[in-house]
């Protein structure tokens, strides 16, 4: 009789030996699977469509994504793309537009580290060489009156200003005029381009920018802005920040040299003023041959340098001037329109915003009626030139919508105008759109910037429509409508269904006229400039991007 267990070895032995086998092919197959997992990752990262995006396509995504509003600081963002891959962080650093305005923020007594100062040296040296800016903002306790504790008052600040990359623009903002004063001292006499050597960043600026935050005597002494004029750097663009009144002291101390010739070879000046009438008709009256001219009244109702020149029946000659821009605008400084003599004026630009610092709950005035006979002796005084009209803020009551509608008859020639967050009632599109009388026949270029969501864009193409009727219909003179641009901007009701009523007036547009028209919600503007403090420099030095470009590729190949 057999033994069974004589019987069952080999079985067992055969069965080890498939399984031995099984374990082989397992294995092998399981190390295919990571292979084959490891070859799709690397097809779908190699075909992936965020590498087929060419360079050019990439810097236009990362210049619209530094311009959306966003929780992050557009310092993060830029960070964050160096971080992706190798290609992105190649593009960024290729595209000079996005490293600039560059704003560096120094705290009140801190000063740079020769480390800082070369990360800063290095951001700047990726911003445009024709266009490089730079901001640099002294955060001086308002407690603090010693020179000895502001910011600018450091050695690589000016050695920034005299050794540093070359500045097209340049803008410092500091407590007090004694600030720069002592920044003056560090960074010497402005020299002469010389054709030996390269001039200094402090004598290439094309645009420079002071901020006073305050005005007190003895703290600054009334002849220390006399000073700066005669040293700082000569250019064709300046502004110039005052504080509020209500923060300067003794402004009557201060006298604008009549021996320098510095605001007669400016050519653009911003003037940021709500102080007495001396100051800010002494620099007008100097700036023979300016040609754009903004000027921020800061929102001040009362003993304007306007109201006084208004009363003494006194005029300032502009005669170069083209462009005239007014910010925060009141409405009692609606005058400003009469003293000044701009017979070259091309373009007017008005904003009857009310600063931040009022804290109101409404955000504009209402534009007053005077407002309207005021820019038609303007336009009168311009002979052919005044073509452009832009009103920023502002509310025209709705009794009074036929005040502007009268004035845009009245204007033939404007060939651009813009309305932008101005509240006006409906009736004035109707009665554009009406066809009694041609309003505007040489407009080229329409824009209604943050419009409510009552104003329907279909009045818009009704009055577009009928200019089309009107030029057709000309027996003598039949000719195309010159309108070649329409711009709408609807203001974004957070709490209303504004993407049905946009989504209903498109659908319209195409049933009715077969226009394809695309249309924009907007909640707010916003500048974002790249902000560096000194306590984030560090971190981001080009040892710190590339070791953590490093850290993230090797994530990612795990």
């Amino acid at each position: 009789m057999p033994n069974c267990r004589d019987t069952l070895d080999p079985l067992l032995a055969e069965a080890k030996l498939v399984q031995d086998e099984i374990g082989v092919v397992t294995n092998a197959i399981a190390q295919q699977q990571e292979r084959l997992r490891t070859l799709a990752d690397r097809h779908r990262y190699l075909t992936s469509p965020l590498r087929k995006l060419t360079a050019e396509v990439l810097e236009r995504i990362f210049k619209a994504a530094l311009e959306l509003p966003s929780e992050k600081s557009r310092k993060s963002v830029l960070i964050n793309f160096c971080l992706v891959c190798k290609t992105w962080k190649a593009v960024a650093y290729a595209t000079p537009a996005l490293w600039t305005p560059l704003v560096l923020s120094l705290p009140s007594s801190a000063r740079m580290t020769p480390r800082e100062y070369d990360t800063l040296v290095f951001w700047l040296s990726r911003s445009p060489k024709t266009s490089r800016g730079l901001t640099i903002i002294s955060s001086r306790l308002e407690h603090q009156h010693k020179a000895e504790t502001c910011s600018l008052l450091d050695p690589l600040v000016a050695k920034l200003l005299k050794e540093g990359p070359v500045l097209d623009h340049l803008h410092l903002h500091m407590m007090r005029i004694q600030c720069l004063h002592s920044l003056l001292d560090l960074v010497g006499p402005p020299e002469s381009r010389s054709a030996r050597r390269a001039p200094r960043p402090w004598d290439s600026l094309k645009t420079l920018g002071l901020t006073f935050r305050r005005f007190n005597v003895p703290a600054d002494s009334p002849s220390d802005l006399n000073d700066i004029l005669l040293r700082i750097p000569q250019v064709r663009t300046f502004e110039l920040n005052l504080p509020y009144r209500w923060l300067a002291k003794a402004t009557h101390c201060i006298i604008i040299p009549t021996g320098t010739s510095y605001f007669s070879d400016l050519t653009t000046l911003t003037l940021a003023c709500d102080w007495g009438p001396r100051i800010p008709l002494a620099i007008l009256d100097a700036c023979v041959n300016l040609e754009t001219l903004t000027v921020d009244m800061l929102g001040n109702d009362h003993d304007s340098f306007v109201q006084t020149a208004k009363k003494e029946s006194r005029r300032i000659s502009l005669a170069k001037v083209c462009f005239l821009r007014l910010r925060q605008l009141h409405p009692s400084n609606i005058s400003i329109l009469e003293i000044l003599d701009l017979p070259s004026l091309c373009e007017l630009d008005v904003s009857i915003r009310k600063p931040r610092a009022f804290g109101d709950s409404q955000d504009q005035w209402d534009i007053p009626p005077g407002f309207y006979e005021h820019v038609k002796t303007l336009y009168a005084r311009s002979g052919p030139y005044l073509r452009r009209l832009r009103i920023r803020g502002g509310i025209i009551p709705e009794d009074e919508w036929h005040l502007l509608h009268q004035l845009l008859l009245y204007m033939s020639r404007l060939t651009h105008l813009t309305l932008d967050e101005v509240e006006f009632s409906s009736s004035l599109l109707k009665e554009l759109a009406s066809g009694n009388g041609q309003t505007l026949p040489c407009l080229a270029v329409l824009e209604l910037f943050q419009l409510p969501l009552h104003l329907s864009p279909l009045l818009v193409y009704a009055f577009l429509d009928q200019r089309r009727v009107i030029n057709a219909a000309s027996l003598l003179d039949p000719r195309p409508d010159p309108l070649k641009q329409v711009a709408l901007s609807y203001r974004k009701d957070i709490k209303g269904p504004y993407l049905q009523v946009l989504d209903g007036v498109r659908r319209v547009f195409m049933e009715i006229y077969g226009i394809d028209v695309s249309l924009a919600t907007e909640t707010w503007r916003r500048n974002n400039p790249l902000t560096l403090t000194i306590a984030s420099v560090r971190s981001l030095s080009p040892l710190f991007l590339d070791c953590t470009q490093e850290l993230s590729e090797m994530s990612a190949e795990r």
